[in-house]
């Protein structure tokens, strides 16, 4: 019986070396590091190899290629330009001139804009019904007098032109110089329409054209009613030309007349 218990004693203590051994191995296996991947190697566009430092093995780490001032944003946006503008364009009380047919086209848009809002808060009895003098009076007061917001100038394919609501340039991506002395020239421009067609004639003009689809055009009103965009008829030089040469020829004559007299 001792002997059965010394042999089982035994092969229990072999049984625990074993297992124990075939334990260790496999946490050691856990624990074991993995291969370390060989290397990645950062190249430019051009493929050639690149100066960079990145941590070995990691991928996401590798730093952005360096952009040309060109390239625009890293987002991929386009590069906005910024209008120059002339002293005149900065300083100058008075709208400078080549702003003012675009400048007569704001104001028109504004007026359409302003007398329709003036029609909408009418009294149902006198929907559909034009405006009374005092009122559109009122309105064109109001408009000369106002702050003219978001309107501005932009560079539009390297030429400086006014943008803001209702003009073509108001969608174009650049960035735009507003503030300043632009309400006030607005403002006095505003005035000057007015005063060139007065009151009147131009609430009759917008009555009579808002129910079309272009309601007063700006562009086309502004052309051929203000005098700002009107075109100036031509001179013909052909004409100018025969007259001096009429000219001339008289005088020669006369002058050949008075040599004759003299001898």
């Amino acid at each position: 019986m001792a002997k059965f218990s010394v042999s089982f004693l035994v092969l229990v203590s072999c049984t625990s070396l074993v297992f124990l051994s075939v334990a260790g191995d496999f946490v050691q296996g856990e624990r074991a590091p993995p291969d370390t991947p060989p290397p990645i190697e950062a190249t430019n566009d051009a493929g050639t190899d690149s100066n960079f430092d990145f941590v070995q093995g990691d991928a996401s780490k590798i730093p952005p290629r360096p952009r040309s001032p060109d390239e625009g944003s890293p987002a991929g946006g386009m590069k906005l330009s910024v209008p120059k503008l002339s002293d005149e364009e900065q300083h100058s009380t008075s709208l400078p001139r080549q702003y003012r047919c675009i400048a007569c086209q704001a104001v028109v848009y504004q007026i359409q804009l302003k007398l329709g809002e003036r029609e909408q808060k009418q009294l149902k009895r006198e929907r559909g019904k034009p405006l009374r003098e005092s009122q559109y009076l009122e309105v064109f007061e109001d408009l000369c007098n106002s702050e003219w917001d978001g309107y501005g100038v932009k560079d539009v394919d390297g030429t400086n032109t006014l943008s803001g609501p209702g003009l073509p340039a108001e969608n174009h991506m650049s960035m735009m110089s507003g503030g300043g002395l632009w309400p006030r020239r607005l403002n006095k421009k505003c005035g000057e329409i007015v005063e060139e067609i007065g009151e009147d004639e131009l609430y009759e003009t917008y009555y009579s054209m808002k129910a079309k689809p272009s309601g007063m055009n700006p562009e086309l009103f502004c052309k051929t009613v203000v005098s700002d965009c009107k075109k100036k008829p031509e001179k013909n030089s052909t004409a100018t030309k025969t007259k001096k040469e009429t000219k001339a020829s008289e005088s020669n004559s006369n002058s050949e007349e008075k040599t004759k007299d003299e001898l």
